[in-house]
C-alpha cells in the first residue's frame, strides 16, 4: 500500500514538472515545413501554387496544452466543371448491334468441316431526364435474339480422339428492363465522357434441338436475372441536339437463375454469381441519341 501511495505521488510530480509553450501566433513555415508533406493546397482556387497557412489548434491531455497544427482543405486540382448538358433536358436515343456468320467446309485447328450460320442482334431504346446539369436519371429497355445452326461439325483432338455433331440448332432471346442514372464531363463544347451506372432485371427464353428429323431432343430453359452495372463512354454532338455515342460494359454484380426443360420433363435448375470489374469487348455499344 505504501509502495503504491509512493509511486503515485512520483507520476504526479513528474507530470508536473512538464512544461510545454505553443509556437507563436506569427509562426511562419518554413522551407521544410511545405505542404509537400502533407498533400494539400489551399481552398481557393486563385491562390493555387503559393503556399497555405496552416491552422493552429491546442489539446489539452491530462491539463497539458499540446499545440497541434492540421493542414488545410484538400488539393484544388484545377477540374473545371464545364457544361455539357443543361439541367430540364430529355434525352432519347437508340444503340444496336448486329452479328452474322456463314461457314462452309471451314476448318480452323480441331474444327474440321463445319457447316452453318450464326446470328445476333440486339436493340436498346432509352430516354433520360437531365434534373442537374450534366446529371440524369432514365430508364432502357432491351432486346437481344442469337441464332446458332450446326449443320455439320467435326472436332478432331487426336487420331484416334474425334466428335461430331449433326443438326443442332440453338435459339436464345432475352428481354431487359433497366434504371441508370448518368453523369457527364465535358471535354470540350461538342465533345464529352459519362458514366452510367445501371440497375437491370432480364428474362429469357432459350431452345437448343439436337438429333436427327425423326428422333429429336428438345431442351428449353427460362432465365431470371438480376445486374448491377457500369457503363462508361465517349459521346460527341453532331448538331446541336444529335450525338453520337460509343460505350461498353466494364462488370459489375450478377445473378441468374437457369431452370431447365428436356423434351416436356422438368428435369433441373442451375444459378450462377459474378462479380466482374473488367473491360467485356463482346459489350461494345454504338448509340444515336437526341437532345430536346
Amino acid at each position: 500500500m505504501k509502495h503504491g501511495v509512493l509511486q503515485l505521488l512520483i507520476l504526479f510530480f513528474i507530470a508536473g514538472s512538464f512544461h510545454l509553450q505553443a509556437a507563436p501566433n506569427g509562426f511562419t513555415p518554413s522551407v521544410s515545413d511545405s505542404t509537400s508533406q502533407y498533400g494539400y493546397w489551399t481552398g481557393d482556387s486563385a491562390q493555387i501554387g503559393t503556399l497555405p497557412q496552416k491552422q493552429k489548434k491546442k489539446w489539452k491531455v491530462f491539463g497539458i496544452k499540446i499545440p497541434a497544427y492540421i493542414p488545410p482543405k484538400r488539393m484544388e486540382r484545377g477540374i473545371v466543371k464545364s457544361l455539357f448538358i443543361p439541367k430540364k433536358t430529355w434525352q432519347t436515343g437508340i444503340s444496336f448491334s448486329h452479328y452474322e456468320e456463314n461457314n462452309d467446309d471451314y476448318d480452323f485447328l480441331i474444327i474440321e468441316d463445319w457447316k452453318g450460320k450464326a446470328y445476333s442482334f440486339r436493340i436498346s431504346p432509352f430516354f433520360c431526364w437531365y434534373f442537374k446539369n450534366n446529371l440524369g436519371v432514365g430508364g432502357r429497355f432491351t432486346y437481344k435474339n442469337t441464332r446458332f445452326n450446326i449443320q455439320e461439325l467435326s472436332l478432331s483432338i487426336e487420331d484416334d480422339m474425334n466428335f461430331t455433331l449433326d443438326n443442332a440448332n440453338i435459339k436464345n432471346e432475352m428481354y431487359q428492363c433497366a434504371v441508370f442514372i448518368r453523369s457527364y464531363v465535358g471535354l470540350h463544347p461538342r465533345i464529352g465522357v459519362f458514366n452510367e451506372t445501371h440497375l437491370t432485371y432480364g428474362y429469357g427464353n432459350g431452345w437448343l434441338s439436337t438429333g436427327d428429323a425423326e428422333f429429336p431432343n428438345h431442351t428449353s430453359q427460362t432465365t431470371h436475372e438480376i445486374q448491377l452495372g457500369i457503363r462508361p463512354g465517349i459521346c460527341g454532338f453532331v448538331t446541336n441536339s444529335v450525338m453520337f455515342e460509343f460505350s461498353f460494359e466494364v462488370g459489375g454484380l450478377r445473378y441468374r437463375k437457369i431452370s431447365q426443360i428436356i423434351n416436356d420433363e422438368i428435369k433441373g435448375s442451375r444459378t450462377t454469381g459474378l462479380v466482374n470489374f473488367r473491360l467485356n469487348i463482346l459489350s461494345l455499344n454504338l448509340g444515336l441519341a437526341v437532345c430536346i
